[in-house]
């Protein structure tokens, strides 16, 4: 074929041109690969954590709480002990849930 510009096969004479050209495009090739590794710290990886550390800071009731050694008033003991009796008491006597019906009318 006269005038078809692309070969299957080099010239003769022609293979360190091939190399030439194959050894510069996986040169480039590495250089992208090893650039785009090395663009930085991500928006994601900036503000890894963040989420979290605000939720445990909106959790807390009194962030000034460590700074007073007063003692903390509350339930007595005789009454937080009751309770957890009562809490502790409620999984024994579980009771089946009642069966619900469920009725639908096609407006007939």
């Amino acid at each position: 074929m006269k005038g078809f510009a692309f070969t299957l096969h080099p010239r003769p004479g022609r293979e360190n041109d091939m190399k030439t050209r194959y050894f510069v495009l996986a040169g480039l090739a590495i250089m992208t690969f090893l650039a785009g590794c090395s663009a930085g710290l991500s928006r994601l990886e900036v503000d890894y954590g963040t989420s979290y550390a605000l939720a445990k800071q909106n959790q807390i009731l009194d962030h000034e709480a460590g700074e007073r050694p007063a003692p903390v008033y509350g339930l007595s003991g005789q009454a937080a002990w009751e309770m957890v009796e009562n809490y502790q008491k409620g999984f024994g006597s579980q009771t089946a849930a009642p069966a619900k019906a469920l009725n639908f009318s096609t407006g007939k």
